[in-house]
């Protein structure tokens, strides 16, 4: 069947590409009214027969376009697009050789075109600072989700971990309509809602409805995504319900249900499962296994068994276009079953000495989480927001370790055994409160945003412990405690900002004040087990705490923006001003107050070319004060083999930070590039200073160090041909070097560390479509790492990593979906698993006419998944493995209903 299948698309490849003809148009695009070139503006080719995209190019600066490509027909529409102007049409000849159209004019709006015009939307359009894809225009399965379409639109990637990037800038928002959906997981929207109600993507750079409210521009530093329903298909309901058992009382059930009606819209969802998914993720055919991809199960590096059981409510309404309300619940419920191995080799100056560990931990956490936004436009000129939000946890865990240090010759000299039972609870309630008012016609305005945030826990701990030291002076300690533990905190945040426009639209002068105020109480209270009255009723002094902590910041910042239509730049100078104290009610000699000041800088010049390209260079400067617990000179004992205390000297670290960046994706030749060169030096960093006895008890403190940095690059490269009319096949490039130096400390010897590193990746993917998609992916990480002390030998290791993905559509309503990878590390250490094939599969069949699935699902074909893995860290090199999911088969039906729209 397999080989059948593999004949089949060859031939089918071979035959359509045999009978398409090669074609070459170019051409110039003038305005008419003004009589300039048409930059971004958008020439694409559609068959006369059913209006399928055939290939589409971007005129450049001087209005010039050029488009290449393969088809069978012997004619084909050509349309030419401009926002404001009217879309010109004709029926053109397909010949070999190139055809070079003459100039053409486009008329505005207003104007009435003579030529034969056809209603038809472009594939690509630029709205000043939105890039707006129709989604009509590029070609998916027919029940693909947000997700498959996504994949398909230029200059869109999305990795094996779910994270989507447009032109290498991440995406940290999805948007349904210009309004939230279900919070800030932008998986559940393009997991969960179909192309077929989705009428356009647009891409912008994420700001808020205040900065949107203001005229701001956006975080050039992350995307959004706003997904538009067609207006027919804004009111009816959808969804899906799915379910699925197998082999190893292997189980998954899932459901979502959408009701929209215009202004207002329902969602609820509900999963739960046993195979490590979230639960409502997880539904769609080409998610295979649920979550994210091999983050969490494609490269089998999951930690531990985990049932998970998820409900969920979201209401939006929009009563008036100056009102908004949104409403959101979630209740999430997770029972783990964690075995964990690590082995160690840690070394010293003049020798080094090993560790071994092996441990279970049996969780239980239940959460639930409720969020409202409310904002409201007074008038045109006043915007009020207000976002309340509450979570209450919940965790049970029973924690059970055998921990074991072993000198240069393999001579055992401690173990330490413990037995862990412990409960929390917590709650924390917290509010935003924001008001936007815009004062003249120029763009200026003054905003302020008032925070608050209070918590609560509670928490109980029964440790049993005994630790055994060996060698000359033979010892032993036992622990049998109970820990009633107490937390609380209060949290003040305000900014007050104005802006004054120096030129309009252009220049302007902002000016800020930053406020936060954090109190935080922290009492842990010991009693050690009385055998007389077999009661935990011993007061252990020396292992409880009482501390009242309080950090305040507060920045003044002054910063000065341009924008032009394609240079930007922004430079802004602060100053931190920030106290910290600590009060112990047990311990009054410890108390400490202690103030840092530090300016603070940050500037960015940038150049942007909406339809090509941008770069981007950015220095800024940032201060990092020292924690309340590296500062405290408390002396914490409760790992009896790792004493940690704090140093009230410690200054504040600095970092500077260079970033270059630059991207440009050419939409006529399918080309695309992104790169990024990042450094980061670090002033006064805040490092542990550990001290290692005879008896490998180390005793940690913290200090202040220079000559840290990091450096790291990367660069990215795509190219998508055009094969033929129905298959085309996309080339992956990219290099990541890295340079990391850090200032560390072993057994009171300061050394250097250097890491140099360098990633490799190359991919292809081939598709034709509705027949087959191959995807694959190899990259490889060559690390070395050098140590500026003799006694410690430098070290080099390569991981390899092959991902294969593929899925084919024949014959009619089947689908096979294969996602297979290969890992190996050439350093993992004897006793750990070096490499793996993990194979998942997935065979479904479409019945009720391509509204239910039946689901056939294989995970972990070969039975070799593992999770082993090597950590090469400043003084110590690090093998762990931990349980993991293993070979099961799940049969599964999925249904999905809508009545969006017409359907209704």
């Amino acid at each position: 069947m397999r080989y059948f299948f593999t004949l089949l698309f060859v031939l089918t490849s071979i035959y359509v590409q045999a009978q398409s003809k090669h074609f070459q148009i170019s051409g110039t695009l003038m305005a008419s009214d003004v009589n300039e070139p048409l930059e971004a503006a958008t020439v694409y080719l559609q068959r006369i027969q059913d209006s399928t995209l055939v290939a589409y190019g971007i005129t450049d600066a001087k209005g010039n376009f050029e488009i290449e490509g393969k088809t069978a027909d012997p004619q084909l529409n050509i349309f030419m697009s401009y926002l404001g102007y009217k879309t010109y049409a004709k029926v053109i000849e397909i010949a070999s050789d190139p055809i070079h159209l003459q100039t053409m004019r486009l008329e505005t709006e207003d104007n009435t075109l003579q030529e034969v015009i056809i209603k038809a939307a472009a594939p690509i359009t630029f709205k000043k600072d939105t890039l707006e894809y129709n989604v009509k225009s590029f070609k998916t399965k027919k029940d693909a989700n947000v997700e498959d379409v996504l994949k398909v639109l230029p200059g869109v990637e999305i990795d094996e971990d779910g994270i989507i990037t447009v032109n290498g800038v991440e995406v940290d928002n999805v948007l349904v309509n210009g309004k939230s959906f279900f919070g800030d997981d932008p998986s559940i929207a393009t997991k969960n809602l179909t192309k077929d109600i989705i009428k356009k993507i647009q891409i912008v750079d994420t700001k808020t409805k205040a900065q949107a409210f203001a005229g701001e521009t956006g975080d050039q530093e992350n995307k959004t995504i706003n997904l538009t329903i067609e207006e027919d298909k804004n009111k009816g309901h959808f969804g899906r319900v799915s379910a699925a058992g197998g082999t190893d009382n292997r189980y998954e059930t899932s459901g979502i249900y959408n009701r929209f009606n215009d202004t207002k819209r329902v969602s609820v969802l509900a999963g739960t499962n046993n195979i490590n998914a979230p639960g409502f993720s997880n539904a769609e055919l080409n998610d295979t296994f649920g979550g994210r991809g091999s983050r969490d199960y494609g490269s089998g590096s999951g930690n531990g068994i985990i049932t998970s059981k998820n409900v969920g409510a979201n209401y939006t309404s929009s009563p008036s276009k100056h009102k908004e309300f949104n409403a959101d619940y979630f209740y999430a419920r997770s029972d783990s079953d964690q075995e964990n191995k690590t082995d160690k080799e840690i070394f010293l100056p003049d020798s080094k000495y090993y560790t071994s560990s092996v441990s279970t931990n049996l969780k239980t956490n239940q959460s639930h989480k409720a969020n409202i936004y409310y904002e409201t436009d007074l008038d045109s000129t006043l915007l009020l927001t207000i976002r309340p939000r509450f979570q209450a946890n919940e965790s049970e865990s029973r924690y059970l370790s055998d921990e074991k240090s072993f000198n240069e010759e393999k001579v055992l000299s401690n173990q330490s055994i413990s037995q862990i039972n412990s409960n929390s609870e917590s709650q924390q309630f917290s509010t935003d409160l924001g008001a936007t008012k815009r004062i003249g016609k120029k763009g200026s305005y003054v905003r302020f945003n008032l925070g608050a945030n209070v918590s609560n826990s509670d928490s109980d701990k029964y440790l049993k412990s005994q630790t055994n030291y060996f060698g000359d002076s033979p010892s032993d300690e036992v622990r049998n405690q109970h820990e009633d533990g107490k937390q609380s905190g209060q949290e003040i945040s305000s900014s007050l900002r104005f802006r004054l426009p120096l030129i309009e639209n252009k220049l302007t002068l902002d000016l800020e004040y930053d406020y936060q105020s954090n109190l935080s109480k922290s009492k842990l209270f010991t009693y050690d087990f009385d055998d007389s009255t077999n009661e935990y009723s011993d007061f252990n002094f020396d292992q409880s705490t009482d501390f009242e902590n309080e950090n305040i910041v507060a920045t003044p910042e002054v910063e000065l923006r341009y924008r032009g239509d394609k240079w930007y730049f922004r430079t802004e100078v602060g100053y931190d001003f920030i106290e910290l104290s600590s009060k112990d009610a047990l311990r009054p000699e410890l108390n400490f107050s202690q103030d840092f000041t530090q300016i603070k800088l940050g500037t960015t010049l940038g150049y942007r070319v909406r339809s090509k390209m941008e770069m981007r260079l950015q220095y800024r400067l940032r201060n990092q004060a020292p924690s309340i617990s590296q500062l405290q000179p408390y002396v914490d004992i409760s790992n009896p083999l790792h004493i940690v205390m704090g140093n009230p000297a410690l200054e504040m670290t600095q970092n500077h930070r260079i970033h270059a960046r630059y991207n440009s994706t050419n939409y006529n030749k399918g080309f695309g590039f992104f790169g990024f060169v990042n450094l980061n030096v670090l002033d006064n960093n805040v490092v542990q200073k550990s001290v290692i006895d005879e008896d490998y008890v180390k005793t940690t403190t913290y200090v202040n160090v220079d000559g840290s940095y990091n450096l790291s690059m990367m660069m990215n490269a795509s190219k998508k041909v055009k094969l033929d009319s129905i298959s085309n096949i996309k080339f992956i490039v990219g290099l990541r070097p890295s340079l990391n130096r850090s200032v560390n400390f072993n057994n009171d010897v300061q050394y250097t560390n250097t890491v140099r590193a360098l990633g490799p990746t190359v991919g292809a993917v081939y598709e034709i479509s509705d027949i087959v998609e191959v995807e694959t992916y190899y990259s490889a990480q060559f690390s070395r790492a050098n140590y500026s002390i003799d006694s410690f030998d430098d070290n080099a290791f390569t991981i390899h990593n092959l991902r294969i993905n593929t899925a084919t559509y024949l014959p009619k309503g089947l689908e096979w979906r294969n996602n297979i990878n290969f890992n190996y590390n050439s350093n993992i250490s004897d006793g750990f698993q070096k490499s793996a094939w993990f194979w998942n599969s997935t065979l479904s069949y479409s019945v009720l006419n391509d509204t239910g699935y039946v689901t056939l699902k294989a995970y972990d074909l070969l039975n070799q998944n593992t999770n082993a893995r090597r950590i090469v860290n400043q003084d110590y090199i690090q093998d762990s493995e931990s349980n993991v999911l293993q070979q099961y088969f799940l049969l599964g039906f999925s249904w999905k209903f809508n009545s969006l729209g017409a359907k209704s």
